[in-house]
């Protein structure tokens, strides 16, 4: 599983700071260098539930209890990071918003650069090419610390640092739940190679979420994935297959032709499952595609970002084969 001619993490590191200055210029450019238009849509929601940790769900603002408070507080990793950042100043909250985006965006490259070696400076800133992940940059949504830790978690089983990569997988599932797809293609992954001690560490993962799942259940009546919203108001979860072919058959012009490039990405990505690590990873990325509901095609932007592993790691799976060719074919 050793990825040939590997980098060492301080010479990735030094990759991590183009992708870090790319994430700067991008949300410079869209924000206008205003702060405050820094994170939009669910990147104002990350922010707010970083400035309301233990506000009672009764007084939680009706704008964010209307879309799944147990869904939101589910998601904690990012919010929780957001606090942590500004001790807690809710007006410093902007600014620790935007600085994380672009860090967990420079880890990311920083990580994409140990996966390609042999690419140079470019391999850094392959994450960009991914449209959920772009767009996340921009709008300050957790899926760019998810997919910085997943990513990472990937390297680190690559070099057999099992423990640290269930540590990093834990946090990307309290950050983003669909992380999770990552650490199914491990275990895969590690299963198909007769690694199923090592597969075992990887999954010791789920109990930081397991936990936390139980207190927001507590604390709110639903753990996240059966929060009411999901069924009542946005129709997100649907029986498998039924959501894709409601979005083909029903959706709009513009999420008929998202839900069909994604069908088309899932369809690759488990074509070639087998060929490596992030094939693998990709191809459990692309089984959301079939268990997802309406709503994640309702707008494009909701959908790239939904789909941002499956994006991501296809992307990854197919550059590493071409590069990988190009070197040794």
């Amino acid at each position: 599983m050793l990825y040939e001619n590997q980098i060492t993490f301080p010479k990735a590191a030094e990759r991590g700071l183009i992708a870090a200055a790319l994430a700067l210029v991008a949300l410079l450019a869209v924000s206008h260098a205003h702060v405050n238009r820094m994170a939009y849509g669910d990147g104002l929601i990350y922010r707010y539930v970083a400035g309301h940790l233990t506000t009672p769900p009764s007084q939680i603002d009706p704008v964010v209890s209307s879309r799944g408070s147990s869904i939101r507080y589910g998601r904690i990793g990012f919010p929780a990071l957001i606090w942590l950042a500004s001790a807690g100043h809710n007006s410093l909250m902007p600014w620790t918003q935007a600085a994380l985006i672009v860090l967990f965006a420079g880890i990311t490259g920083a990580a994409t650069a140990c996966l390609f070696p042999r690419a140079g400076p470019i391999g850094a800133i392959v994450g960009f090419i991914a449209p959920g992940f772009s767009l996340s940059v921009v709008g300050g949504y957790g899926e760019v610390m998810a997919a910085a830790l997943a990513v990472w978690a990937v390297v680190l089983v690559s070099r057999r640092l099992y423990w640290s990569a269930a540590g990093l997988l834990a946090l990307a599932m309290l950050t983003r739940e669909n992380a999770g797809a990552v650490l199914l293609g491990l275990i895969a992954w590690l299963l198909v190679k007769k690694k199923g001690k090592h597969a075992a560490i990887l999954m010791t993962s789920l109990i930081p979420l397991l936990a936390w799942f139980g207190f927001v259940w507590a604390r709110f009546g639903h753990i996240p994935l059966l929060d009411p919203y999901l069924h009542q108001t946005t129709d997100t979860i649907a029986p498998p297959f039924v959501g894709i072919y409601h979005a083909l058959m029903k959706g709009s012009s513009a999420s008929v032709a998202t839900a069909a490039i994604h069908l088309a990405l899932a369809l690759i990505a488990l074509r070639f499952w087998r060929r490596d690590v992030l094939a693998v990873v990709a191809a459990t990325a692309g089984l959301q595609v079939f268990s997802s509901g309406v709503f994640a095609w309702h707008f494009v932007g909701d959908a790239m970002r939904a789909f941002t592993f499956l994006e991501l790691f296809l992307l990854l799976a197919l550059l590493r084969k071409r590069w990988l060719e190009m070197a040794f074919g």
